[in-house]
C-alpha cells in the first residue's frame, strides 16, 4: 500500500512538472541592442524588443522596469496567447551623455521558469559639434570646411576631372555661398544647395576642364566663396592646383617620326661674379629640328627675380628662336642657381631645364 501511495505521488509530481514546463514561456528574439553612434541632440533613440509566448498558456508581463530615468518603456499590457507575439519598446534620451552607455530593462512575467529577464541597450553618445569640428577642421568665416584646397596633381591636357570639399554650417541661421570670379575652365556646384541651413551640410563640387585652359605645368587657380547670411558677408579663398602636361605615351611610330624636336645650343649660362643689385642678361637659342611645328607651351622660373621671354610660341620646321632671360640680383647674395623651365610639345623633351649660375657679391660699405 505504501508503495502504491509513493508511486502515485511521483506520478502527480511528474505530471505537474510536465504541465509547468509547457505553461507560459517568454522567448525574446534578442535581448540586446546596439544603437552605435548617436548624436546628443538627436532626440530619443528608440528600439523595440519583440518576443513570443512559446508555451501553452497565456503569458502576462507583470513588470517592466528601466534601470535609469533616461530610459522609458512601453510594452504589451494584455495577455499574450500561446504562439502570440508581444513587444517592449525602449526610448533612451542621449542628452547630457558624451560617451559609451549601457542601460538595462528588467522584465518580469508569469513565466515561472524565468521570472526575471534583463534587456540591454547600448551605444555611444557623440557631441555633434565636437564631431563636426573633427570632420570639418577648417573654420573659414562663418562655415567649417573639410579642406581649404584641392590638388588634382598630374593630369593630361585632355582631362576633365572633379573633386569635392565638404562644408558644414555651425551657425544658428542659414548661410548662402556664392562662388565669384570662377575661371573659365572651372565649374562649381553645391549639393544639395548653396543655401546651407543651420547645423546642416553641403558639398562644393569643383569640376576642372584642362581642355579649356592654355596653362601647362604647375597651375594654381583661386576660388572665391562669399558667405551671405545674418552677421556674415565674408569671402574665403580656396586654392585649386594641377600639374598639366601632354601624354605622348599613345603616340604611334609615325606620329613620333613626324613630331617636333627642340635642339638647345646651351642649357646653362654662367655669369661668374656680379655685384648685388645689378641685372644679368643672357640668351638661350634653340632650333626646331623636327618635322612639325614646335610649340613652347610655357616658360616658368624658380622665383620672381628671374624672367624669360619669347617673341612667339610656335616655330616651324628648321626655325630658330631665342629666349631672353633676365636675372635681377637685388636682395640676392653668394652662389646663385636659377632655373628656367620650358614646356614643349616635343615628345622627347616635353620639359626642359635651363640654368643661370654665378656668384652675387655684396658691396662693402
Amino acid at each position: 500500500m505504501k508503495a502504491l501511495k509513493f508511486s502515485l505521488a511521483i506520478a502527480l509530481f511528474l505530471c505537474a512538472t510536465f504541465q509547468n514546463s509547457h505553461a507560459q514561456e517568454l522567448l525574446f528574439d534578442t535581448t540586446t541592442h546596439d544603437f552605435g553612434n548617436i548624436y546628443d541632440d538627436a532626440g530619443f533613440a528608440t528600439h523595440t524588443f519583440e518576443f513570443t509566448n512559446t508555451g501553452t498558456k497565456p503569458l502576462i508581463l507583470t513588470r517592466v522596469k528601466p534601470g535609469c530615468g533616461c530610459t522609458t518603456t512601453d510594452y504589451s499590457k494584455d495577455s499574450i496567447a500561446p504562439g502570440g507575439r508581444g513587444f517592449i519598446t525602449t526610448q533612451f534620451n542621449p542628452r547630457g551623455y558624451s560617451s559609451v552607455f549601457a542601460k538595462s530593462i528588467s522584465v518580469s512575467s508569469n513565466d515561472i521558469q524565468q521570472e526575471n529577464i534583463v534587456l540591454i541597450i547600448r551605444g555611444v553618445v557623440v557631441n555633434k559639434e565636437q564631431e563636426k569640428s573633427k570632420q570639418y577642421p577648417y573654420s573659414l568665416g562663418a562655415l567649417r570646411y573639410d579642406a581649404k584646397s584641392i590638388n588634382f596633381a598630374a593630369i593630361d591636357v585632355t582631362t576633365k576631372i572633379q573633386d569635392t570639399i565638404g562644408i558644414y554650417n555651425p551657425q544658428d541661421t542659414a548661410i548662402t555661398i556664392i562662388a565669384e570670379n570662377v575661371p573659365e575652365h572651372i565649374r562649381v556646384e553645391f549639393i544639395p544647395s548653396a543655401e546651407i541651413q543651420s547645423k546642416q551640410e553641403s558639398k562644393c563640387i569643383v569640376h576642372y576642364d584642362a581642355t579649356k585652359t592654355d596653362n601647362f605645368g604647375w597651375v594654381q587657380d583661386y576660388l572665391w566663396l562669399t558667405h551671405q547670411g545674418k552677421g556674415s558677408n565674408k569671402t574665403q579663398q580656396i586654392v585649386i592646383s594641377a600639374n598639366i602636361s601632354e601624354d605622348f605615351s599613345n603616340y604611334t611610330k609615325r606620329q613620333l617620326k613626324r613630331a617636333p624636336k627642340i635642339f638647345m645650343e646651351i642649357t646653362e649660362f654662367s655669369f661668374d661674379t656680379i655685384q648685388q643689385g645689378k641685372e644679368v642678361h643672357c640668351e638661350f637659342t634653340f632650333k626646331n629640328t623636327g618635322k612639325s611645328n614646335l610649340i613652347i607651351r610655357r616658360i616658368s622660373t624658380t622665383c620672381g627675380c628671374t624672367a624669360g621671354q619669347l617673341d612667339k610660341k610656335v616655330y616651324a620646321k628648321n626655325e630658330t628662336g631665342t629666349i631672353q632671360v633676365t636675372f635681377r640680383t637685388q636682395g640676392k647674395r653668394n652662389q646663385q642657381n636659377q632655373r628656367i623651365t620650358l614646356i614643349t610639345n616635343d615628345p622627347a623633351n616635353p620639359t626642359m631645364q635651363l640654368y643661370i649660375k654665378g656668384f652675387v657679391e655684396v658691396p662693402t660699405e
